[in-house]
């Protein structure tokens, strides 16, 4: 999933489809909060925002639990690590 400084999905891959069941274009240019699990989204969004602010030289080390949704309601647990590209 390619998001921008704000946090706006800029594109996925057929990968991302499959597991969340959106379409590519019900997803872009919606905020990466709208595939995670609504408390988790709140949970996170300081994180994610620090992240997206301030930006890691080397990200590899960086990531950590979340709860995702699908578009069906499914709730499932992902790893959600982030990498800077420019």
């Amino acid at each position: 999933i390619v998001i921008n400084q704000e946090g706006i999905i800029r594109d996925i891959n057929a990968s991302t489809e499959r597991l969340f069941g959106y379409d590519r274009k019900e997803l872009i240019g919606n905020n990466i909060e709208h595939l995670l699990e609504r408390d988790e989204a709140k949970k996170n969004y300081h994180r994610l925002s620090q992240y997206l602010i301030e930006g890691h030289k080397n990200p590899t080390d960086k990531g950590w639990e979340i709860i995702a949704c699908k578009k069906t309601g499914e709730l499932f647990y992902a790893w959600l690590s982030l990498a800077n590209r420019i």
